[in-house]
């Protein structure tokens, strides 16, 4: 084997190596890797049940629904946050519309928004002045269908 064929080789297998190390790393910190790690609850609202993700860090909760091609029937995401308070919900990089409930530290649903579509980001929505510690993100159409009104009860499981 020559010398020029040799270095050939030597160039080709240290390519091959950084593409695994970095399909590795990508593995390890990418999309799928920060999903597999989100904790998942049963809301019921009524006689309905919500299989939600749960949004419980600053990171989950800025992330959202963000990207995703759409939410199942019975699925949603669930935001907990540390305090009741006053928490805008936006629809950045949505690609799918939503309802979006708040609900107070007793699971008592405070605000209701309806249909809320991608196109309105910037915008951002929240329970005006009332301190909501749970929001609930579920299918565009899910709130009307399942006859849920503010002053009904979040259920954890």
């Amino acid at each position: 084997m020559s010398v020029q064929q040799t270095l050939i080789l030597v160039w080709a297998l240290a390519l091959v190596a950084l593409t695994l190390v970095a399909a590795m790393q990508y593995q390890r910190n990418g999309p799928l890797a920060q999903t597999m790690n989100i904790s998942r609850t049963t809301v019921q609202v009524g006689e309905h049940i919500v299989h939600a993700e749960v949004a419980d860090t600053l990171a989950l909760q800025t992330r959202g629904l963000s990207g995703r091609a759409g939410l199942a029937e019975g699925e949603g995401m669930l935001f907990i946050f540390d305090e009741a308070g006053v928490h805008g919900i936006w629809m950045k990089d949505m690609r799918f519309s939503i309802d979006i409930i708040w609900a107070a530290d007793d699971g008592t649903i405070l605000t209701i928004e309806e249909r809320i579509s991608p196109d309105t980001y910037p915008q951002s929505f929240q329970a005006s002045s009332l301190a909501a510690r749970y929001v609930l993100e579920v299918p565009a159409g899910f709130v009307e269908k399942s006859g849920i009104q503010e002053g009904m009860v979040l259920e954890f499981e």
